[in-house]
């Protein structure tokens, strides 16, 4: 069709620190160009490769706290700071995972999920009570401790098991619920460095976890014996000589990260002693998920066995919570960055790439603000200037107006909210996103309970509960280059005879 690409059609732009966005002029944007876009649209939709095949790899992206309406934020926010029209912007993940489908997030407590309970859902397939992993929802109770209990395996220990690596890397703690629902089976998701009589505590399982490969993130405090000042701990257990006595390697900066080259023994690195740094907030000489994830793919593919690896960026989450949107959304545009990174690594032939949030957050694009308005900013309504961004509940109640109408953070100020709470933000209880890519990602389809998502991950590997039920094959990888021309060839036959 010839038409312009979208992040190059725009004229009115936003600029850092204006205090409001120019008005955009929208003579270009006339029937000819929509009827265009959607032409293109339609092509780039037929051109999409459909992979019935075996993954011998997997790629989890998981945006905590990243909801539909978060991630349309996030969307006009990255485009603001190009300096373009911030609503015609295209997040990476949506370019480039072109298979969607809706997630139900409720778990078996409660209505509105927590990131644990959430997270086994993905990971296992199954889905528990909030505040949990490791058991299902008949054998657990959050906070009590059963020696009975029987524990469940997640995709770590089944791709183990065929012989592939296993990684994850996040944004917070790796003890903390995301990461830990991982490997870890524990009652209540924050015995990160101390459990209940007869639970172990998160760390502890983390340096005993042999199915794990590798972990980088934050955290270190859980490792620590209570006599450092940092510890988190409540006994003389010094986690990160243990790890090393077991033959692992416990890394704490990037010097240590720049000098790894295989993964011979296992891997756990802490960058800091609790979580990342907020990108919005940090200096360079912090580490951030892209640049740990790609370490990490970096280390997985040496290997050419096979992998798993989950990603998280958790403080999406954090700053959701904390009804701090700048934050929020300098955390979702880093995310999808490292999306961005990974996806021109891997072999798309090979590699199984889904991204999904856990849940939502109670948060809102309100009013009817100017197109390229200021994400961040206000509109006027009947006189009165609103914030564009709003929460259901947190400490915002009774403020109406952002400190200024443009993209700019200030630190401490908590966007309105329509209830009290004097703390924070809650989750949503909505459905959310999943976009995959790759092998048998046209299974993301439709509306799935969350737990769908471990299902496809163990079908499209032939491992876990369809190790002897796996249909799909990999010899149709050889016809993978000649399929748009056989569609072709078809399609002319079929018109010929008719």
């Amino acid at each position: 069709m010839g038409m312009t690409p979208v992040y190059l059609c725009v004229v009115a732009i936003l600029s850092a620190g204006l205090a409001a966005a120019a008005a955009v002029d929208t003579s270009q944007f006339d029937r000819q160009y929509w009827e265009d876009f959607g032409a293109d649209e339609i092509d780039n939709v037929e051109g999409i490769v459909h992979r019935d095949w075996k993954a011998k790899n997997v790629i989890l992206f998981i945006g905590d706290g990243f909801g539909t309406t978060a991630r349309t934020a996030a969307r006009i926010f990255q485009g603001q700071e190009k300096k373009e029209v911030g609503e015609m912007n295209e997040l990476s993940l949506e370019t480039l995972l072109p298979y969607a489908a809706f997630s139900k997030t409720f778990d078996m407590s409660q209505q509105v999920c927590d990131s644990a309970s959430s997270a086994f859902a993905i990971l296992s397939g199954v889905k528990t009570k909030s505040g949990t992993f490791g058991y299902d929802a008949t054998q657990v109770n959050k906070g009590s401790c059963d020696p009975e209990a029987r524990p469940m395996p997640t995709i770590a220990d089944h791709m183990k098991a065929a012989g592939r690596r296993v990684a994850l890397v996040t944004s917070t703690r790796v003890t903390h619920a995301t990461p830990a629902a991982l490997y870890a089976k524990s009652p209540h998701r924050d015995w990160e460095a101390t459990a209940g009589l007869f639970c172990q505590d998160i760390a502890s399982q983390l340096i005993e976890a042999d199915h794990i490969d590798l972990a980088f993130g934050g955290g270190r405090a859980m490792f620590l014996p209570k006599s450092e000042a940092a510890s988190k701990r409540d006994d003389s257990r010094d986690l990160i000589q243990e790890f090393s006595d077991r033959g692992g390697i416990f890394i704490r900066d990037s010097g240590y990260l720049n000098m790894l080259q295989n993964l011979d023994k296992r891997v756990i690195g802490t960058f800091e002693d609790s979580h990342l740094a907020y990108v919005g907030e940090e200096s360079q000489s912090h580490m951030r998920l892209k640049e740990l994830t790609v370490k990490a793919l970096e280390l997985l593919e040496e290997d050419g066995n096979g992998y798993f690896l989950l990603v998280e960026g958790g403080r999406i989450d954090h700053a959701q919570h904390a009804t701090e949107p700048y934050l929020a959304l300098k955390e979702a545009v880093h995310f999808d960055e490292t999306i961005s990174e990974i996806m021109g690594m891997i072999n798309l032939d090979e590699t199984l790439v889904i991204a999904t949030a856990d849940h939502s957050h109670a948060f809102n694009i309100v009013g009817y603000p100017d197109l390229n308005n200021p994400i961040l900013g206000y509109f006027n309504n009947n006189g009165s200037n609103k914030a564009t961004l709003t929460y259901g509940i947190g400490p915002g109640f009774g403020q109406e107006t952002p400190p200024s109408n443009d993209n700019s953070y200030t630190p401490g100020y908590h966007y309105p909210a329509a209830l009290h709470h004097g703390r924070s933000n809650n989750h949503g209880g909505d459905d959310v996103w999943m976009l995959a890519n790759g092998p048998m990602a046209h299974l993301f389809q439709g509306v799935r309970m969350q737990s769908y998502i471990g299902h496809v991950m163990q079908y499209a590997t032939c491992t876990g509960l369809y190790k002897d039920k796996c249909r799909v094959s990999s010899n149709s990888l050889l016809l993978t280059p000649l399929m748009p021309l056989l569609a072709v060839i078809f399609a002319k036959l079929v018109t010929n005879i008719v």
